[in-house]
């Protein structure tokens, strides 16, 4: 079901349409990786806890790993959003620049990827919603991919893919979790967190396009980096600045001194 849009593509579109699509809608690799040895740790926890009907201490978790991914994830996504165009230069050459609009619509999926209830669903012994999630979002996301790249062209498969997800998969899966735990969507997200991730993220957006403004590198790859350094130290700073990061777990950077 993930890959539905691109079959829809490849079979409206002509062939240089569907490269350019193919190579810009994509998930970062390395988010996988990260959310996926979150949740074999925390799908222990939650099994235990759930056993022993402390529910409290699930709905802390969830918080806890929403917010801890989320410090990654809600940053890099702005970030990226912002670099689209010279990633996929470097990634794929300048005919490839296309792709940026459809690397920035697939962007927008990286706050769902915070969501721990894959886990959640495993450690209580209900996994069906999962496979009921599929076939909800499947026919949903065929069928509106379809319409929409026959009259609007490429752009709208990704754009359907991120609505189906919003819509159908996340509402679906928020259903099913507030009906196992008993607790509230208010309860069940820390909202005021992830605001202040999307705010702060913004305005190390805000800096970093200022600072471009002053000195804009032609180069694609001196670009990148110059702007991930300026963006990930804006960043850094604001949440030590918060008490979000904690200097001391850093202190084995100059333990060789001693």
């Amino acid at each position: 079901s993930r890959d539905i849009d691109k079959v829809i593509v490849s079979s409206l579109c002509a062939p240089s349409i569907f490269a350019g699509y193919i190579n810009g809608a994509m998930e970062v690799p390395f988010v996988g990786i990260l959310t996926g040895s979150v949740t074999s740790v925390l799908i222990v926890d939650y099994t235990r806890l759930y056993r022993e009907g402390q529910i409290d201490e699930i709905v802390r978790l969830i918080h806890q790993a929403m917010f801890k991914t989320g410090m990654v994830l809600i940053p890099l996504m702005f970030f990226l959003f912002l670099m689209a165009p010279e990633i996929m230069v470097v990634l794929f050459g300048s005919k490839y620049a296309i792709s940026a609009q459809f690397f920035r619509v697939y962007l927008l999926l990286l706050p769902v990827r915070t969501l721990t209830f894959g886990a959640i669903l495993r450690a209580t012994g209900r996994t069906w919603p999962i496979l009921g999630q599929s076939l909800l979002t499947l026919p949903a996301n065929a069928i509106f991919s379809w319409w929409g790249v026959k009259y609007y062209g490429p752009l709208a498969a990704a754009v359907v893919t991120v609505i189906t997800t919003y819509l159908i998969a996340v509402p679906y899966l928020v259903f099913w979790i507030r009906r196992i735990l008993g607790v509230s969507v208010r309860r069940l997200f820390p909202w005021r967190h992830f605001l202040f991730l999307f705010f702060y993220s913004g305005i190390a957006s805000l800096l970093t396009l200022v600072v471009l403004s002053l000195w804009h590198p032609e180069n694609s790859i001196v670009l990148i980096s110059w702007s991930g350094l300026f963006f990930w130290l804006s960043l850094f700073l604001i949440y030590t600045k918060l008490g979000w990061v904690d200097l001391r777990d850093f202190a084995f950077l100059t333990a060789w001194r001693k």
